[in-house]
């Protein structure tokens, strides 16, 4: 199982050096959860049917936590100023702009959650990146073309859905209509529904034809699809993730949000903690280098070095994921 999994993380040779070591490390960490997981008569715990056993390998988060720290503070101290500085000209620019932006405090944050206790939070911020991730390499690569005006479509859609959903909503509630504490609200969904109704509901039928509904995503697929399409131009391995783990991370989401870890030792809750943290540290780097790539700021800055010097860093520090306490 180990070989199989160090083979499906692997990154390809384009992908930057700390990518390529971030995904070895990542890939020893998820063999060896994977083993951790099984019950003495090989039965998937996650699944199922029988007692759980303490885990064989016990390791400690605070290594893969302290290398979410290097990275938020490398974005923070020598990516952000550039970013910050940066005037996008076009709307694919300010799309990019944007996520960085959105990125850069997710991943801070992370950086002060250092116990395992915390790992509902760290898990949902991990599916957070990896659709920031996803759409950064849709949008750097403009596919489609106009990918801008569907980003800013798709947002207008959706609040015409909202507006008319809670019109619709208030409307019919209760024999006397509209309550009175919701005037205003109601006031103003139905001043947006009146004055742009029409316009978005003709944008619709021609960026997402042939329904011409409002979509799932911007880019009027699925995740799963964006993550396939995202592989063809990055190669990164999303569709493998999202196969392999996504769903898993919606199980400390939704529901009880203990689905993932019910039954299980608390060394197994560290160790997915950890594995987050591991997936925060990859999806951040792999964003933010797409973007500086893209917006030109990368050679501009001179960061190729830095990055070299940040990726043995986080490999001194991942490591000690893999040392026995």
């Amino acid at each position: 199982m180990g070989n199989s999994v160090r083979c499906v993380f692997r990154a390809p040779a384009s992908v930057d050096r700390l990518t390529n070591q971030h995904c070895e490390v990542y890939a020893e960490a998820r063999s060896e959860q994977l083993e951790a997981l099984k019950s003495s008569d090989g039965t998937d715990i996650a699944f199922g049917a029988v007692a759980p056993r303490k885990p064989k390998i016990v390791r400690p988060p605070d290594a893969a936590v302290r290398g979410t720290q290097l990275v938020a503070r490398f974005l923070e101290q020598d990516v952000f100023p550039a970013f910050n500085a940066y005037r996008p000209s076009t709307g694919r620019e300010w799309c990019l702009w944007g996520y960085f932006q959105r990125l850069l405090p997710i991943i801070r944050s992370q950086a002060l959650l250092t116990q395992g206790s915390f790992f509902q939070t760290t898990i949902a911020a991990t599916r957070t990146l990896l659709e920031i991730l996803v759409d950064i390499i849709l949008v750097a690569h403009s596919d489609p073309p106009d990918v801008a005006e569907r980003i800013l479509a798709w947002e207008d859609s959706a609040k015409l859905q909202h507006a008319e959903q809670g019109k619709a909503y208030l409307a019919g509630k209760g024999a006397g209509g509209v309550e009175v504490s919701a005037v205003g609200l109601y006031a103003t969904w139905e001043s947006f529904v009146a004055g742009s109704g029409d316009a978005i509901r003709e944008r619709r039928k021609t960026l997402w034809p042939p329904r011409g509904k409002h979509p799932q995503r911007w880019s009027g697929r699925n995740l799963l699809d964006d993550c396939r399409r995202a592989d063809q131009l990055e190669s990164l391995h999303l569709e493998h993730c999202y196969q392999v783990e996504y769903r898993q991370m919606n199980w400390s989401i939704h529901g009880s949000g203990f689905a993932s870890v019910r039954g299980l030792e608390a060394q197994a809750i560290d160790t997915a903690f950890a594995l987050s943290h591991l997936r925060i540290a990859q999806f951040s780097l792999n964003a933010t280098g797409i973007c500086l790539s893209a917006l030109g700021l990368r050679q501009e800055l001179s960061l190729s070095d830095r990055l070299d010097q940040l990726a043995t860093e986080w490999t001194q520090v991942a490591r000690g994921y893999h040392r026995s306490l």
